[in-house]
Formats: C-alpha cells, sequence, structure tokens
C-alpha cells in the first residue's frame, strides 16, 4: 500500500553546497527523497530531485504562481508520475522532456519503492521567458488555464542530456558559481525552445505531396499494431521512399521508423500501465516476439517493462 505524504510532513532547510539551495526532503524513514531549489534570476528556478523511497509513495504536490508558468521537466534516471486533482496524468520516463505549463496545480506525485529517480526541473514564468526572447516557450504557459497540461513530451535530445548534466555538475560541486549555472540553463531552454518552435511552413511541398506524407504518418498512427514497412507505407499514400523519408524529417522532424517506435513504445507504456502482461503487450504493439519487445522497450525507456507501476490496482 501506498504512503501517502503531505507537504506539511515534508522537512525544509536552508543551505546546500556553496550556492543558496534550498532543500525539502522526506522523512529519512521513507528512504531517500528530496528536492534542492536555487533561484536563478527572477522568474527562473532550478530544481533537481532524487528518489529512491523504501516503500511505494504519494507525495502531495500544490503549486501557486502570481504569473502562468513554464516547467521543462528531464528525467534523467528511473520513472515516475503526476495525477492532477483533475484526473490528468503526466508521466516522466528516463530518457524523456516534458514540458508543461500551469499558474497553480494540485495533484500527487508517484514513486515506486526502490525505484532509483532523478529528474532536473527548469521553472520559467512568463515575464522571464519574453524577458530572454523564448517567444516559442512563452506560448505555452499564456494558453493554459489553471492546472498543469502538457505542452511537450518526446525523447531528450543529446545537446539537452549534455547540458542537464552540466547543470548536474554544478549542483554537486561546492565551488560551481551562479554564472555557469544560470548560463548552461538558459542554453538548455533556448534548445528546448527550438524543439518547440512552429514548424516551417511546407511551402516547398506540393499540396499533393504534403497530404501523402500526412497519411503516411496518420496510417503509422492507426496501424502500429502491424510489421509497418516504408515500402508499404509508399504503397498506401502513392509516394516513393526518398520523397517519403525527406518529407518526415522536414515537416515532422523525424523518420518514418523512428515515429512508428515512439508510437508503439507510447502504446505500450499506456497498456502496461493498464495492467497488461508483458506477452501480450508485444503483440498488441507490433512485436511477434516478447523478448524483442522487451528489448526495444528498455533501449527507448532505460528500464524493463516489468518496471512499470500497475495503475489499474491504485
Amino acid at each position: 500500500m501506498s504512503y501517502r505524504l503531505s507537504s506539511t510532513d515534508l522537512i525544509s532547510t536552508k543551505e546546500h553546497g556553496g550556492l543558496a539551495w534550498e532543500r525539502s526532503r522526506i522523512p529519512a524513514e521513507l528512504g531517500i527523497g528530496y528536492a534542492d531549489r536555487l533561484r536563478l534570476d527572477e522568474g527562473l528556478t532550478l530544481a533537481i530531485s532524487r528518489y529512491r523511497p523504501q516503500r511505494d509513495l504519494l507525495e502531495e504536490s500544490v503549486i501557486e504562481r502570481d504569473t502562468p508558468s513554464l516547467t521543462v521537466t528531464i528525467a534523467l534516471a528511473g520513472a515516475s508520475s503526476y495525477q492532477s486533482s483533475a484526473g490528468a496524468v503526466l508521466d516522466f520516463l528516463a530518457g524523456h522532456t516534458t514540458v508543461t505549463a500551469a499558474r497553480a496545480t494540485r495533484g500527487l506525485r508517484r514513486y515506486r519503492a526502490g525505484d532509483d529517480v532523478c529528474q532536473l526541473r527548469l521553472i520559467v514564468d512568463t515575464v522571464a521567458l519574453r524577458r530572454y526572447s523564448l517567444e516559442a516557450l512563452a506560448l505555452a504557459p499564456a494558453q493554459s488555464a489553471g492546472s498543469a497540461c502538457q505542452v511537450f513530451h518526446g525523447a531528450s535530445k543529446p545537446v539537452l542530456s549534455r547540458l542537464a548534466q552540466r547543470l548536474l555538475q554544478g549542483h554537486a560541486r561546492p565551488d560551481a558559481s551562479l554564472l555557469e549555472i544560470q548560463i548552461a540553463a538558459l542554453s538548455l531552454l533556448a534548445e528546448q525552445g527550438r524543439c518547440m518552435a512552429p514548424p516551417a511552413k511546407p511551402a516547398a511541398w506540393r499540396p499533393d505531396e504534403y497530404r501523402r506524407i500526412c497519411a503516411a504518418r496518420e496510417l503509422i498512427h492507426q496501424h502500429f499494431d502491424q510489421a509497418l514497412t516504408v515500402a508499404w507505407l509508399c504503397a498506401q499514400v502513392g509516394s516513393n521512399e526518398f520523397t517519403l523519408k525527406q518529407g518526415f524529417r522536414e515537416l515532422f522532424g523525424s523518420t518514418p521508423y523512428r515515429m512508428l517506435t515512439e508510437v508503439r513504445m507510447q502504446a505500450a507504456l499506456d497498456l502496461l500501465a493498464a495492467g497488461e502482461r508483458v506477452s501480450s503487450v508485444a503483440y498488441r504493439t507490433g512485436f511477434q516476439h516478447p523478448s524483442n519487445f522487451s528489448a526495444a522497450f528498455r533501449r527507448y525507456f532505460g528500464y524493463a517493462p516489468k518496471s512499470v507501476p500497475d495503475r489499474s490496482v491504485e
């Protein structure tokens, strides 16, 4: 049975390392669990959290801000989830970046007993985003209403992972300066802004070519449980392999195979969380052998399918 922890149960301290970090941690008898926060600038905060609870943990989260804000979460290890009071569920998975927008939100963070979880967050309000000329990011919190909404989720780009590691190193080093952490944090925000910038208008694509490429994307989403090939997609939409691959790169920033993998893995995660057996999930997501599915799942998420918490029993 999960242990429920309220915000008043957390223990706060003011000093950590050489900078003005503020730490909140869970009681020692529950295991390891803390979040360190550092104010980098007006409207910009860095938070680094590490959890390895001794039992399943539900931690209450209450966030109230004066202005809409954006939170960029880079999951570096393990998996956790957040369920808002409105019922929306957000998953934070190792190797993935999640961006949420909110002004105020209440909910529960979920951590599984024994799981090592490490996450880095940058919390930045709309005023700061415009001050840094990050208009692509500033649109998201401005359009959010109340509770947290997910505006981006995807595999972390290598450059984001490298910048996150620089911030982790700055957190660990007593001699780290505020300036070097600010530079890494703003570089990370700028890179995330590029990821979320509106795609270039497909002016170079004829309307019929554009429709065929979009149709191929829809086929991937509809038939990911089948053994899809690029040749089959081309035959179905009336295109050729070169045009299809180029279109996916320019329009979606991906490839047909990579998009198929992402769709399959997200579907697999949802099925596993709903209590489906690994073997069943493998066949339902287009794999002929459970062992191949397990290897692909571990390669994509960084942990085994059997490690996914079963939410159907909560």
